[in-house]
């Protein structure tokens, strides 16, 4: 009788920490960037001064993540050929002891050191958190790179530069949101005869737009958590735009009732925009693609005309340089950039609501890797950009998204498995050589791409087939 209550006690346990584990509160980090529209307060329009202080932080953070990315790289090497004579292990006792710190912390304190990019006027912390960065990303890479699969890291000009929530201040005033930064030193703050705890920061008007103002909302009432986030000096031409890209918290809405391993395949296409299949199901959607190319067509059109009128400009653009004449022909790309951006939007909403309607867990989708070159369309539609929105909608509501590779999901039957490029009849159909199953191609590849193990499938079929994968 003992036995068998020690038996349900323990049942009981088990069963009340799954239970628990269930009700857990699960959270998800996004995040969103954010145009700073201007200076205001003490600075209220001087981008002078605000710009010189994003421009300067900008050159130190790609300057500073390159040479933390050196050191971490030669600190590697260094590492693997002491282990190498004195064992496995032994390497960072060895260097704590002869510097008197790790070497994350003798990094960051070599770019704080750095006279040359540290000339005292941007806050100290900066230097922390980019020779931080530059650190992690070979770390990561270290492994392609040692294999020769990877070249040794080289960051570019305008990198997101690192700042952590605490250095951000969002506040709303009067219907307007504004961001207070961290930026200058405590030295350089008194230099200026910036008084008070808040010298040391630059207060922006944040631009507050669609979703925006949801987030920006979401924040101010505490909905949403801020977390540590980036600024973007983003060039374009010779514009520079600069962005807060916000990284915020929330909890996963988990009351979608979602079946596990449950999987919407989602499959870009020409004639049609994305066709969706539900795993182990008839049931399918689709969006069309003529509205995107539609509209593209005739945008270009317009800026063709555009073009050949500025042959034969009038006076009254004469004069005024370059940046004015083609002012319009500018205004029209931001158009069709717009578009792009608000379809992608749409079309993320209506692929994640299908998964939700259908209690799909997971959204598999093609890796992004896996476009070619002559995809024309899919280029220009943004494929990129459309599949970060997905994601993004997908996880604040509880759906995984998983990226598969593209090898045969277009030549493959979802029939019987065979695979063939002759089976590929044209863009729109797909016929199988071996059974004869006919369907639209983009369904077929969509149904592929509904299958949890697709790539496993795939790859058993190729050899089976004798085909190299």
């Amino acid at each position: 009788m003992r036995l068998y209550s020690i038996k349900c006690n323990k049942e009981k346990k088990l069963n009340e920490v799954k239970r628990m584990e269930s009700e857990k509160e699960k959270y998800v980090v996004q995040s969103y960037g954010i145009k700073l529209i201007k200076p205001v307060g003490v600075d209220e329009g001087d981008w002078d001064f605000a710009g010189k202080v994003l421009r300067d932080l900008d050159y130190a953070c790609f300057r500073v993540k390159n040479k933390a990315a050196t050191r971490t790289y030669m600190n590697v090497i260094e590492k693997l050929e002491y282990e190498n004579i004195h064992g496995k292990g032994t390497y960072d006792k060895y260097f704590k002891t002869r510097y008197g710190k790790t070497f994350s912390a003798y990094n960051s304190e070599c770019a704080r050191e750095d006279k040359e990019l540290n000339k005292g006027d941007l806050y100290r912390e900066y230097f922390n958190l980019m020779a931080r960065e530059g650190e992690k990303v070979v770390k990561y890479n270290m492994k392609k790179i040692l294999n020769g699969n990877a070249s040794n890291i080289t960051f570019k000009r305008n990198q997101p530069v690192p700042i952590t929530s605490r250095m951000i201040f969002i506040t709303k005033e009067s219907g307007k949101y504004y961001a207070e930064l961290t930026l200058l030193s405590p030295e350089k703050a008194k230099e200026l005869g910036r008084k008070g705890k808040n010298g040391t920061r630059i207060k922006f008007l944040l631009s507050s737009k669609g979703q925006e103002k949801v987030i920006l909302d979401r924040l101010t009432s505490g909905e949403y958590d801020l977390r540590d986030s980036h600024i973007h000096v983003k060039k374009k031409g010779n514009k520079l735009t600069n962005y807060l890209i916000i990284a915020y918290r929330h909890k996963v809405k988990d009351d979608n009732d979602l079946i596990p391993n449950k999987v919407l395949g989602v499959d870009l296409g020409v004639s049609k925009a994305a066709y969706m299949a539900v795993s182990e199901s008839p049931v399918s959607e689709y969006i069309n693609g003529g509205e995107i190319e539609q509209f593209r067509n005739g945008v270009e059109a317009r800026r063709n005309g555009m073009r050949n009128q500025l042959k034969y400009h009038s006076s009254n653009r004469s004069g005024h340089g370059r940046a004015t004449k083609l002012k319009p022909l500018e205004k029209l790309r931001e158009k069709v950039s717009n578009f792009r951006k608000l379809t992608n939007h749409r079309y993320a909403k209506f692929i994640v609501d299908t998964a939700l309607k259908n209690n799909c867990s997971i959204i598999q989708m093609e890796e992004l890797k896996g476009i070619s070159k002559n995809d024309t369309f899919l280029k220009r539609w943004s494929y990129f950009d459309l599949q970060e929105k997905i994601e993004n909608k997908a996880i604040a509501v509880g759906i995984e998204v998983k990226k598969v590779s593209p090898k045969f999901t277009s030549q493959r039957c979802n029939k019987c498995g065979y695979i063939d490029k002759e089976s590929r009849k044209s863009q729109e159909k797909f016929e199988c050589v071996n059974c004869g199953h006919k369907t639209n191609a983009d369904l077929n590849a969509a149904r592929n791409l509904s299958m949890l193990n697709v790539e496993k499938e795939i790859k058993a079929q190729c050899k089976a087939q004798k085909i190299k994968y």
